[in-house]
């Protein structure tokens, strides 16, 4: 939520790659398209320098910070796109701020104020998810990277006898 000429105004992601903003009666304030489909929640904070700002990330591999008036201040490319499974939000500490993402690789990064990649962590290390698991009925199962950063099990091919 955040106020738009003194409206309270809430923001959604679309499909179609528009970020939009309503106001309580649902009658729409302004669009701004990103070129992306956008499944994340888009996050409004009081950003450093900036003010109020939007945070959203695209299915496309973009975060973007937009004035509570829907104008881009910044769009910044990410290793990997963003899904429905991942989130986008401020951090502070120390009086600066640093907006964070996750990717449906099991990254998280952060970038600064302006848009610049400040940081990358690898959330879910590809090794660390291939861990052996029986499966049902004596069928062998292996944890192995899914969407959205988490670990899935896939069935192994018993014939091969490796993940």
């Amino acid at each position: 939520m955040f106020s738009d000429a003194g409206v309270s105004c809430f923001v959604v992601g679309t499909r179609d790659g528009d970020v939009v903003a309503f106001d309580g009666a649902g009658a729409e304030r302004w669009r701004t398209a990103l070129g992306g489909p956008i499944s994340t929640w888009p996050t409004v904070a009081d950003v450093p320098g900036r003010g109020l700002s939007i945070l959203v990330a695209t299915e496309s591999g973009n975060i973007a910070c937009l004035s509570p008036d829907g104008v881009v201040r910044w769009c910044s490319e990410m290793e990997s796109s963003a899904t429905e499974y991942n989130s986008v939000g401020l951090a502070r500490a120390n009086g600066a701020a640093v907006a964070i993402v996750t990717d449906r690789s099991g990254r998280v990064s952060a970038f600064d104020c302006d848009g610049r990649s400040v940081w990358r962590f690898a959330a879910r290390p590809e090794p660390e998810c291939r861990r052996r698991h029986p499966g049902r009925g004596g069928s062998r199962r292996a944890l192995t990277p899914g969407q959205a950063g988490f670990c899935e099990f896939a069935e192994i091919d018993q014939s091969l006898d490796k993940v």
